[in-house]
């Protein structure tokens, strides 16, 4: 990497640094090891509340029930949410005990009887909570934010990727030799 900073300017070398930095600290947080995995159907999911708006659209939320040590149970087959446009907004991560308002989700009047949380061979069917009108949120409840929380992991993983770019773009061009005297867009002369 040495000879990769010898060519290229100082502004550019400290970008680098700062990327290959970042790439490295999102390597060494991604190869962190997991959490212990719980007994199967150990986590369930829990609809805390709901209200209904008055443009037809329900606002649902959850928390769950882990009767197991924590444990990750990653988006998909065992951890999917009906109707489609609310998936990826549950947790993926499920710390042992009960757990309320971790995520909330809308969905339409119309969607709501098809609708269900799967999560590891539990099923929540929406309908169920929805028609109980002891289940309704009271006036005035804080309602979690759309989504789960993962904004950190995605930045993490943005700015991994943008330091790889960095690190290929300035590769290529410490690869390419230029005639003396010509410079590109954006190169650092150095007096």
């Amino acid at each position: 990497m040495h000879h990769i900073l010898r060519l290229v300017g100082p502004r550019r070398r400290a970008a680098l640094r700062v990327a290959v930095a970042g790439l490295t600290a999102a390597l060494v947080l991604g190869m962190s090891p997991g959490t212990a995995a719980a007994a199967a159907g150990a986590v369930k999911p829990v609809l805390d509340c709901y209200s209904l708006g008055k443009d037809g659209v329900y606002t649902l939320v959850f928390g769950y029930t882990n009767s197991g040590a924590s444990t990750s149970i990653p988006h998909g087959s065992f951890n999917s949410i009906v109707p489609t446009a609310s998936q990826g907004k549950q947790p993926t991560s499920f710390a042992a005990g009960t757990k309320h308002g971790v995520f909330s989700i809308r969905v339409p009047k119309s969607e709501i009887n098809g609708g269900y949380w799967y999560l590891d061979y539990n099923a929540y069917i929406f309908y169920n909570g929805v028609s109980a009108p002891s289940g309704q949120c009271p006036s005035g409840t804080a309602l979690p934010a759309d989504g789960n929380g993962s904004g950190i992991a995605v930045s993490l993983l943005v700015a991994g990727v943008l330091g790889a770019l960095v690190v290929r773009r300035a590769s290529r061009r410490a690869g390419v030799p230029r005639p003396a005297g010509e410079t590109r867009a954006g190169d650092d002369i150095d007096a």
